[in-house]
């Protein structure tokens, strides 16, 4: 659908009916475009996600009731034409998802990454030594991040193409280890490993 903004944000409804992946676009030419989702216990935001100025939310969506709300970024009092576009596709199967858990050596975590929140997962280390974490995902560019003992890494593309891997002796003790988007504003499956070189 196309709008018009006149001063103050612009608010739209969506009724979702069943559980699905939803994208929602907003474009606009003559303003920077924020993009925000609230109702039924969401609440997303969005400035650039889109390309260049537009906004763009990637999210799973339950039955329900929502509101969208158009507006320019740094809340200007803009003017100008904007597209307001959505679509769906089927929800991945969250309930085979593990989001923040401790982290076992040698098992394979897949999780789901929501926009502008990191995943965190505890990670121990009985005994020192060198250690590896891989986290992969086809849907957006990784970052990965440890902290503990003293100690607090982070890595974008260390491992093939965006995916992420820190190589690191560790002491033992606890350490948080975090799952997110480069710059926050992806959402998507993704797998993460830990192991201790042999």
């Amino acid at each position: 659908m196309r709008g018009w903004l006149q001063g103050r944000a612009a608010t739209h409804a969506l009724e979702v009916a069943e559980t699905a992946r939803y994208s929602l676009a907003l474009s606009s030419d003559d303003f920077d475009a924020l993009l925000e989702l609230t109702g039924n216990g969401v609440s997303r935001s969005d400035d650039d996600g889109g390309g260049g100025t537009n906004s763009l939310i990637d999210t799973v969506l339950a039955p329900g009731s929502y509101t969208l709300r158009v507006q320019a970024y740094g809340g200007d009092e803009a003017t100008g034409l904007y597209t307001l576009e959505a679509s769906s596709q089927p929800a991945p199967d969250l309930s085979q998802m593990t989001n923040d858990s401790p982290l076992a050596l040698d098992e394979t975590v897949t999780g789901w990454l929501e926009t502008g929140t990191p995943n965190t997962y505890t990670l121990e280390v009985v005994s020192a030594g060198e250690y590896t974490l891989d986290l992969r995902s086809d849907e957006f560019d990784t970052v990965l991040e440890i902290d503990g003992r003293g100690l607090s890494l982070e890595d974008d593309d260390g491992g093939d193409g965006t995916n992420s891997r820190l190589s690191q002796r560790l002491a033992a003790g606890s350490y948080e280890v975090r799952v997110r988007s480069f710059g926050n504003d992806s959402t998507g499956s993704y797998t993460l490993t830990a192991r201790r070189n042999r």
